[in-house]
């Protein structure tokens, strides 16, 4: 009888494990869009913030251009003006210094608040008192029971 309610519980399980496999296929494509959507997002930002700093770090500064910041003398020598180019690249490697630490601060906040939940959860249940004492002898035992074990394949 064990065996065979072993057998029904492992068929229950794999239904719901698949029932719950095609839930988080759609759930995959979807987000799989969103963060498609989100980097793509992100380049454009990027391309924002570039082109804004190299207004203000080339043509802001003095009203020059690209070809101001770098010169290529008679001996074919390229001199570049990296005061300008400081002006064009901290905006960007702000960005870039800021960013990854900001998006993993978001993405642990709901994980934080996810994992204090779970372990407030798990920690009430261990704490709990035991409705039944294992060293007791004393208390109600089931029925012998006897019969044949059946082994299906």
């Amino acid at each position: 009888a064990s065996f065979n309610a072993e057998h029904r519980f492992f068929r229950e399980y794999c239904a719901r494990v698949d029932a719950q496999a095609a839930l988080d296929r759609r759930s995959a494509v979807k987000n799989a869009f969103a963060a498609g959507a989100a980097f793509g997002m992100m380049m454009f930002l990027l391309a924002g913030v570039f082109k804004w700093s190299s207004q203000v770090g080339l043509w802001r500064l003095h009203g020059l251009t690209l070809a101001d910041v770098l010169r290529v003398d008679s001996d074919g020598c390229v001199h570049i003006n990296f005061d300008l180019f400081q002006g064009m690249f901290i905006p960007i490697m702000v960005m870039f210094g800021i960013a990854p630490p900001l998006s993993a601060t978001f993405a642990n906040a709901t994980d934080a608040t996810a994992s204090g939940n779970a372990a407030r959860r798990l920690f009430t249940a261990l704490d709990r008192a035991s409705l039944l004492d294992p060293t007791s002898a004393g208390g109600e035992s089931g029925q012998v029971v006897r019969g044949a074990v059946e082994v299906v394949d």
